[in-house]
């Protein structure tokens, strides 16, 4: 039998704890939540490129209901950046 992948709707273990550990640390940190049904993929191509010049720790992908078939595509995006 095959092991169970994580549900998506639950958070990364790595981020996670990365987030938690500069929380304790007191580290700030920026989060930008990109929200499928509402970005583009030029739109979200357009954000990655402003983080290069203004760092960006985390971007985030979701909303509070997903209706596009944007976020598979946004995720990619995100990665090869």
């Amino acid at each position: 039998m095959p092991p169970l992948s994580r549900p998506s709707h639950l958070p990364d273990p790595v981020v996670y704890q990365r987030l938690l550990r500069d929380q304790q640390r007191g580290h700030r940190a920026l989060a930008v939540l990109l929200d499928p049904d509402n970005v583009s993929l030029d739109e979200a191509a357009h954000l990655v490129a402003l983080s290069h010049r203004h760092p960006v720790e985390y971007f985030l992908v979701g909303g509070s209901l997903i209706t596009s078939a944007n976020p598979g595509a946004l995720r990619e995006l995100l990665r090869r950046e």
